[in-house]
């Protein structure tokens, strides 16, 4: 996981905003199978994992009242991880577990001074792409503090695919 956080920092770094969402819109995918096993639908993992370690992020407490205001529910975010890895669209009024909203725009950082991260202008939700993808990996390293000492988790995580090197061997000259 360490390698896979690290691959969605170089990637913000280098600009490669596409690659940084893609990758950032699917972790929660792992750490939700992880975390609910018995789960048997990853929509309800994904939306649990992050109603847990990310959407506080995105609630804030608003007006003179202090109405707490989820600008992104699991349920939405769920709709944009299908709508965006499936179908390569941000607008998720089609998907299933949508709730809220209906588009998803990502700004890029660069756009110019204002930063419209977590604005919402009638039912679309405007979000900075570095600030978002920082948000999801800011989450799953809290989340692996908090999975560190149970062995059944860290052995999944330990399962997951990683790249190796290869090195070809001259024993057959």
């Amino acid at each position: 996981m360490e390698k896979i956080l690290k691959s969605i920092e170089v990637s913000l770094s280098n600009k490669n905003y596409y690659v940084a969402l893609f990758t950032s819109l699917s972790l929660p995918d792992i750490c939700g199978k992880i975390e609910y096993p018995t789960y048997k639908k990853s929509s309800a993992r994904y939306i649990k994992w992050y109603e847990k370690y990310l959407q506080n992020t995105y609630t804030e407490k608003i007006g003179s009242e202090k109405k707490e205001t989820v600008f992104l529910c699991g349920s939405d975010i769920y709709a944009l991880r299908c709508a965006y890895l499936h179908e390569g669209n941000d607008i998720i009024i089609s998907q299933s577990a949508r709730k809220v909203l209906k588009q998803i725009k990502f700004v890029h950082p660069d756009s110019n001074r204002f930063k419209p991260h977590c604005t919402r202008i009638n039912n679309i939700l405007m979000l900075d792409v570095d600030v978002f993808c920082k948000d999801i990996v800011e989450a799953i390293k809290k989340w692996l503090r908090d999975i560190a000492i149970d062995e059944k988790k860290e052995k999944l995580l330990n399962d997951l695919t990683s790249i190796m090197y290869f090195f070809e061997c001259d024993s057959h000259k």
